[in-house]
C-alpha cells in the first residue's frame, strides 16, 4: 500500500480496457477532431462556438484514449460481442446510418436479444416485430414524424 499523496497507480483498480471502448473513443476523436478542424474555416466570429466546446473535448478525447490504451488488454471475440456496450452502440449507430431508424431498431434488438440475452428466435422475432411496429406506429402514425431511412433505402427510391 502506498502512502497518501504518491503517484503510485499500482494500489489504484482501473476497470480492464476493451477493444470497444477503444474504437469508441477513436470514433468519437475522429468526429470531434474533425469537427473542430473545420470551424477554424468558419466566417468571422461564427466559428467560436464550435471551437470553444470542440477544442477542450478533443484533448479530453486524446487523454481517455491514451489512458485506454495503456490499460488495453485483449479480449475475445465472444466477450466483445457479449459484454461490450460500445459495441453495441456502434452497431446500432451504424446500422442507423445505413438502414434508417426501423432497420436500426430491428438489427439491434435481434443483435441484441439472441447475442446477449440468448433468448430464443421465436422469442427474439415476436419481441422485435412488436416493439418495431409500436416504434413505426407511435411516430409516423401518432406523432406524424417521418423516420430518417438510412442510405440503404435512399440508394433505393
Amino acid at each position: 500500500m502506498s502512502e497518501p499523496g504518491t503517484d503510485d497507480e499500482t494500489d489504484i483498480p482501473y476497470p480492464t480496457a476493451n477493444g470497444g471502448a477503444i474504437a469508441f473513443v477513436v470514433v468519437a476523436l475522429l468526429a470531434v477532431g474533425t469537427a473542430t478542424v473545420q470551424a477554424f474555416d468558419f466566417p468571422e466570429r461564427a466559428g467560436l462556438a464550435p471551437l470553444t466546446v470542440g477544442i477542450p473535448t478533443t484533448l479530453i478525447i486524446i487523454l481517455i484514449t491514451v489512458r485506454e490504451l495503456r490499460h488495453f488488454k485483449r479480449e475475445t471475440e465472444h466477450a466483445l460481442l457479449k459484454n461490450n456496450a460500445y459495441f453495441w452502440m456502434l452497431i446500432y449507430t451504424g446500422s442507423f446510418y445505413v438502414f434508417g431508424a426501423l432497420g436500426a431498431l430491428i438489427t439491434f434488438s435481434i443483435g441484441l436479444i439472441r447475442v446477449r440475452g440468448k433468448r430464443t428466435w421465436k422469442e427474439t422475432i415476436l419481441f422485435t416485430v412488436i416493439s418495431s411496429a409500436a416504434f413505426f406506429l407511435l411516430t409516423e402514425t401518432i406523432l406524424g414524424e417521418s423516420l430518417y431511412r438510412g442510405w440503404f433505402m435512399e440508394q433505393l427510391r
